[in-house]
């Protein structure tokens, strides 16, 4: 799988894996940036989305939400610290908010004297993560540089656990009147700040022309953080929705603003691949969908985007709706056609929302 924002020919990357090619395994962390080459065996690999398959040599362990959002019976320790070094790849188009979590993160794991590592542009942001890491660590060094790239060390001697904390507790919070309850979000989920544009254009079309259609059973496919299956639990009282996403804090997300509106007993949350290898409790449900709300990745390669679509096909019941909002609906058309769909495209302002049926097969 290519990870979104991770190059492995970027010269920060190689500085990176040279500088932590001899460390034993079982004390570096990889800390959100993907793969590494030429490292030893068992290193820890945190990763934020369930398609970043375990590699040779290494120990993949999913990410979590800060200990406040996590229900109380299912409450974990955060890792203990035995790393001697951890190794930081920003994501550049998460944010510098995920940026400085990671770094965290990753200071969190380090004992005494363990080194954080961290490479990047000095013309794209090196600067500032040099100094979030003084801030939290107390010291940083450019020990390396590669093309306009600089390998920056800190030394975990005194490190700042409040600023620490800080960027690991950082939670964001947003409202909609046509949604249940506030929504929380945290660094590395899509749209984390406010309700995306797109998906409200579409929680307000539907609002205006199916709201008094009868659901039952709704799939909210590239959920995020479960706006669009919230939207239909509020609207259908007696609907149940399925949320599938493959970021692992989004699906935790999604699970705990239902509880907070009041909704867990009725949304499903499945961590997955789109709907390729559902787990058995979302495979029962398949040609039984009444609605399909999609909000779909449009940046995705074309045969990952096609395959995600037309799978919606044998999710539905015939006749049942698809709607999937997007910029241009152009490619989307063309997928859709192919499979057969009957397709009504609605222009809102910025985006499209399209409809997508599928008959009943021959």
């Amino acid at each position: 799988m290519t990870i979104d924002g991770i190059n492995p020919s970027d010269p920060g990357r190689q500085l990176l894996q040279q500088a932590v090619a001899d460390i034993p395994g079982e004390c570096l962390w990889l800390v959100h940036c993907g793969g590494f080459q030429g490292i030893k065996p068992h290193a820890n690999r945190l990763i934020l989305d369930i398609r970043e398959q375990p590699v040779a040599g290494e120990q993949c362990i999913p990410d979590r939400l800060p200990l406040h959002l996590q229900p109380t019976a299912t409450q974990a320790q955060a890792p203990t610290a035995t790393a001697t070094d951890a190794v930081v790849w920003p994501r550049a188009h998460l944010g510098r908010d995920f940026t400085e979590r990671c770094l965290a993160l990753a200071t969190s794991v380090l004992k005494p004297g363990g080194r954080l590592w961290c490479a990047a542009r000095k013309s794209k942001g090196g600067k500032t993560i040099a100094g979030v890491m003084k801030s939290m660590v107390g010291n940083v060094e450019v020990v390396r540089r590669n093309r306009g790239y600089h390998l920056y060390r800190s030394e975990l001697i005194a490190p700042d656990l409040a600023a620490v904390r800080e960027r690991l507790d950082r939670t964001y919070s947003f409202e909609h009147p046509l949604l249940p309850a506030a929504i929380t979000t945290v660094p590395g989920v899509f749209s984390r700040t406010h309700l995306d544009r797109g998906t409200a254009a579409l929680i307000e079309f539907l609002a205006t022309t199916r709201a008094n259609r009868r659901a039952t059973r709704v799939l909210d496919l590239c959920a995020g953080v479960g706006p669009l299956g919230l939207w239909a639990l509020k609207t259908w009282p007696n609907a149940q929705a399925w949320a599938v996403d493959s970021n692992i804090l989004a699906t935790a997300l999604t699970s705990h603003n239902a509880r907070v509106a009041g909704m867990a007993d009725r949304m499903h949350v499945h961590l997955g691949d789109g709907l390729r290898k559902p787990s058995r409790e979302l495979a029962r449900h398949r040609g039984r969908f009444d609605l399909a709300l999609v909000n779909p990745p449009t940046h995705a390669p074309v045969e990952a985007f096609a395959a995600l679509i037309t799978s919606l096909k044998s999710w539905l019941r015939p006749g049942a709706e698809a709607f999937i909002v997007v910029n241009r609906a152009g490619r989307l058309r063309k997928i859709l056609a192919e499979s057969a769909a009957s397709v009504e495209v609605h222009s809102v302002p910025g985006f499209e929302l399209v409809r997508a049926t599928w008959p009943q097969p021959a």
